[in-house]
């Protein structure tokens, strides 16, 4: 605890209302005692009210040795969920609320609510993506059975056509059944190859070679590359047929829309089918069972459009319940998001006090205007009463040997000029503003800059609409650059924009030879 400084510099006659912006006003240096338990409460009430500069009374420390440092912690944790329910909400296209409704409770009740929302998304969306995957490869392995059929029914149709024209008209009826009854032999012969045990020699394999093909689907711009690769592979030991998809196909793995093609690999001997299978493996190329018998065939393909069907369905009821979460957390965004960067600056404003582990209370010191004085004893009033502590917060006015920080108290009209001289430099305590000054001469350069009457009735029509929609701007969150740049210079030419601050009076002390900048109504700075 620091103890009060005997030296004060004099302080400069407090002006007239009308001259307030003229000069800094007057500061008072305070100190309060706050329990811990009112203390939360207690820098949300000067937040809102906007009166006091804290000073920081533990210099010394780092970051991590600083009272609050868990709960910044915390903070961050919380805004990782939301950063992840954000997230969520912007790749569904649902639009998030302007309103920022009011979060009453407090930060732990809220991160185990987002803890639970976030794990609830998780949930969905890694359901969503295992239906989703298992939907793709029913579609997939459904073309698969389509074109496959069609590439067979082409090669039967001119194996006959070829047939036919070496038949004889002597031909008898029997002779017409056994060649087909030989061809449906030949097509029932290329099955999948089933693992070759590895105790089996490599004589009989020899002796007995059979013949198998690989079905699958492949991208089709990876299509000429894989057949190039096959053929070198087993030195043009195989047979390759494809076929196009003609719509586009979701990916299984990446679930992508992209063009596919149905390729059937025709080989001999488990060798090939070794290396046929790694091959597609190495493409990304999706593998599937087309099996030799048409009845199965046939039956497998009812069997999938009923499957396709039902995980449709269920596709849609799991989008249409986590569309509708994701709404309802939509709405709350703006709030949560609000009320976390309040809790950070609240937090952030506590790390700059002392604590004394003796009578178990906080002790901070600050700026306070002369003219605040009694509003800042009425917000330590409400906060002790909001928190139930059941001993009330005492302030004091206590002399210090310090430079006050300068502050001017400005409105939405005067504080675009205020930060224009910022820009510039902010004069020392108890000099002239030339903000003041700034309000006449700057419009009337800027107008003999430009000298344009039609440039000029274009922004006063702009700034008239910006003046007179002044609440439905007031309440966007994120407004881009440009809109921000036309926005804050509504009462004169454009100025640099300043984002808005959740605590614009929580700020740090700088060194007493820097002449302290400005800030907006309500606060005092340096």
């Amino acid at each position: 605890m620091r103890m009060p400084r005997i030296f004060m510099p004099p302080e400069p006659e407090s002006p007239p209302r009308r001259l307030r912006m003229l000069r800094s006003e007057p500061m008072s240096f305070v100190q309060m005692i706050v329990q811990y338990d009112a203390a939360r409460a207690t820098v949300e009430e000067l937040g809102n009210l906007g009166s006091i500069m804290f000073t920081d009374m533990n210099a010394g420390m780092n970051a991590f040795q600083r009272n609050f440092v868990s709960d910044l912690k915390r903070c961050d944790e919380v805004d990782r969920h939301l950063r992840y329910i954000a997230e969520q909400i912007r790749l569904a296209g649902v639009p998030v609320g302007r309103r920022e409704v009011r979060w009453r409770a407090s930060l732990d009740e809220l991160q185990h609510q987002l803890q639970d929302h976030e794990a609830d998304l998780r949930q969905l969306h890694s359901s969503s993506q295992q239906l989703v995957a298992s939907y793709n490869q029913l579609v997939e392995l459904s073309h698969v059975l389509q074109k496959c059929d069609d590439i067979f029914s082409e090669a039967k149709a001119s194996y006959t056509a070829s047939h036919e024209e070496v038949l004889q008209p002597s031909s008898s009826a029997d002779d017409l059944a056994a060649m087909a009854l030989e061809g449906q032999q030949e097509l029932e012969a290329f099955a999948p190859l089933p693992p070759v045990d590895a105790a089996r020699s490599r004589s009989t394999q020899e002796l007995h070679p059979r013949l198998g093909y690989i079905t699958g689907v492949i991208e089709r711009s990876q299509l000429v590359k894989f057949e190039r690769i096959l053929f070198r592979a087993t030195r043009g030991n195989l047979y390759t047929r494809s076929a196009e998809i003609a719509q586009q196909v979701r990916d299984p793995r990446t679930d992508a829309l992209v063009h596919k093609n149905v390729f059937i690999v025709f080989f001999s001997g488990q060798r090939s089918y070794e290396k046929v299978a790694k091959i597609c493996d190495a493409y990304g190329a999706s593998r599937y069972t087309y099996p030799a018998q048409y009845a199965r065939r046939t039956a497998l393909l009812a069997e999938l459009q009923t499957r396709i069907d039902e995980l449709q369905q269920v596709l849609d009821h799991t989008d249409a319940h986590r569309s509708a979460r994701l709404r309802a957390m939509a709405a709350e965004l703006a709030g949560w998001q609000a009320h976390t960067r309040r809790q950070r600056a609240v937090h952030r404003a506590l790390n700059s006090w002392s604590y004394d582990i003796g009578r178990k209370c906080l002790i901070a010191e600050g700026w306070v205007p002369n003219s605040l004085v009694d509003a800042t004893h009425e917000a330590l009033r409400r906060a002790t009463a909001k928190a139930g502590a059941p001993v009330p917060s005492i302030m004091n006015v206590i002399d210090a040997d310090e430079t006050p920080p300068t502050y001017f108290a400005t409105n939405k009209f005067t504080a675009t000029f205020q930060a224009i001289v910022d820009g510039y430099g902010v004069p020392r305590y108890g000099e002239l503003n030339p903000a003041v000054f700034t309000i006449i001469t700057f419009p009337f350069l800027f107008g003999v800059m430009f000298g344009d009457v039609g440039h000029g009735l274009l922004i006063l029509v702009f700034a008239l609409y910006f003046v007179r929609n002044e609440p439905y701007f007031e309440a966007m969150r994120d407004m881009d650059e440009m809109l921000a740049y036309a926005w804050h210079g509504r009462y004169c030419s454009p100025p640099i924009p300043r984002r808005p601050r959740p605590f614009p009076s929580l700020r740090r002390r700088p060194p007493t030879d820097v002449a302290p900048p400005a800030r907006s109504p309500g606060t005092c700075c340096c």
